[in-house]
């Protein structure tokens, strides 16, 4: 009796069986469905993140409008007012001819120099160049209580 071997067979595991091929692709379907699971995890939580991005995009948006018409009625408040204020003083026969620029509407005076500052009279001694004092601790503790 002839036997027949096949070469590759003969002493070797065969790395293409088909339990241990489907054993692999198992595992394989099994990781894949694991990371499925986690992608669909992170798209619903950047899904949630940008939802309440643009929720936050239109309350930034609605104070920003609310700040805008805020500031816009007081510039009209601060316009009457000026107008008001121009109007007394026409009354009183004061009234300037303009607003000046901000920078001009105060007068700082004139700049005083104070010169040469005199030399302290701790400096002038041997140890002029000392500007700390040793202070014994019982007078320190004096002066904090009282």
């Amino acid at each position: 009796m002839n036997t027949l071997t096949l070469p590759g067979l003969r002493g070797k595991q065969n790395k293409h069986r088909a339990p241990d091929r489907i054993a692999a692709l198992e595992a394989e379907v099994a990781d894949l469905k694991r990371r499925l699971a986690s992608a669909d995890q992170l798209i619903r939580t950047v899904i949630v993140e940008k939802s309440d991005t643009y929720l936050d995009l239109r309350n930034a948006e609605q104070a920003r409008d609310c700040a805008q018409a805020a500031a816009a009625v007081k510039d009209l408040q601060l316009r009457d007012l000026h107008t008001r204020i121009r109007d007394l003083e026409e009354q009183r026969g004061q009234a300037p001819a303009e607003l000046p620029v901000t920078a001009q509407r105060f007068d700082t005076g004139p700049v005083l120099r104070a010169g040469k500052r005199p030399v302290p009279t701790w400096a002038s001694g041997e140890d002029s160049s000392e500007t700390t004092h040793s202070i014994p601790l019982a007078q320190l503790r004096t002066e904090v209580e009282a």
